[in-house]
Formats: structure tokens, sequence, C-alpha cells
């Protein structure tokens, strides 16, 4: 049983074959297939590559952020405990 990314080639080979037999059947030539097709291509690698930018950028913002409430949190921490260390000590009867 093979899974979604096994398939992957088959399935990219299916698109462009139907593509092109769209494009046969409207009466397109060869050479303006081709010039679709290498637009569809360079749209797709651009919308990685900003899908990859747009995570860079996202799990930098993340980690800043995350450190800064983790050091926050620990500060928090710290200066609870340092109270409590000053309070004195409760009289119980």
């Amino acid at each position: 049983m093979s899974t979604l990314p096994g398939r992957l080639p088959f399935i990219a080979l299916g698109v462009i074959c139907a593509l092109f037999l769209i494009f046969v059947l409207a009466g397109k030539d060869l050479l303006s297939f081709i010039a679709y097709a290498a637009t569809t291509w360079n749209l797709l690698l651009f919308v990685i590559t900003v899908g990859v930018l747009l995570w860079f950028v996202y799990s930098i913002y993340m980690r800043r952020v995350l450190r800064a409430r983790r050091i926050a949190a620990a500060r928090m921490r710290r200066l609870m405990e340092e109270a409590r260390d000053r309070e004195p000590p409760h009289n119980s009867r």
C-alpha cells in the first residue's frame, strides 16, 4: 500500500497529461502549452519560496516570544520566592 507522497510523481504526471490533452483539444499548439507549464512552475516555486520565508520568520518570532515568556516567568517565580523569604513567619497557635 503506497502513501500519498509515494503517489505524487504519478499524480503530477497525470495532471501534466490532462493539461496537455486540454491544450490539444482546445486547438492550442505545443509552444503555448510549454509556456503555460513554465508559468505554472514559476508560480509554484514562488509560492513555495514565500511559504518557506514566512515559516522561517514565524519560527524566529515565535522562538523569541516563547523565550521572553520563559524569562518573564522565571523572573516572576524568583520575585515571588524572594517575597516569601522576606515575609516574617506566621505564628500558628
